[in-house]
């Protein structure tokens, strides 16, 4: 793909070429930023192309810490055991969605329409 930008095609004749996205374009090219190990974790599904981007924004000696500690955290683990430990490595261990239990305790101070649409997550909406 960096042939054909080389080339003077813009990412949307490339996405054409390809038979992609402008969007899958895009998130390949990143990857030319990241190292090789961080390219090579990518194709044996050690990690996401999201989570390479990431990585891609750090300096090169961290990239390489980083694909070791997640390929030591996540050997033989799969599915959403492995995410999470992929999410630890990277700083993300936060859940994205708040338990039952935030967001009944959120609804305690909330009012107004904040209220409403917390009771309607919770299936309490009248």
């Amino acid at each position: 793909m960096s042939d054909a930008l080389d080339r003077g095609l813009d990412e949307d004749d490339i996405a054409v070429l390809f038979g992609c996205s402008v969007q899958t374009v895009r998130a390949t090219l990143s990857l030319l930023d990241a190292t090789q190990a961080v390219r090579e974790a990518v194709e044996a599904g050690t990690i996401t192309v999201t989570q390479a981007r990431q990585l891609a924004s750090l300096k090169p000696e961290e990239q390489r810490e980083k694909v070791k500690q997640i390929e030591t955290a996540t050997a033989g683990t799969t599915g959403h055991e492995k995410a999470r430990r992929q999410r630890q490595v990277l700083g993300e261990a936060k859940p994205r969605i708040k338990s039952r239990k935030e967001i009944t305790k959120a609804l305690e101070d909330a009012s107004g329409e904040y209220a409403e649409a917390l009771r309607w997550v919770l299936g309490e909406a009248v």
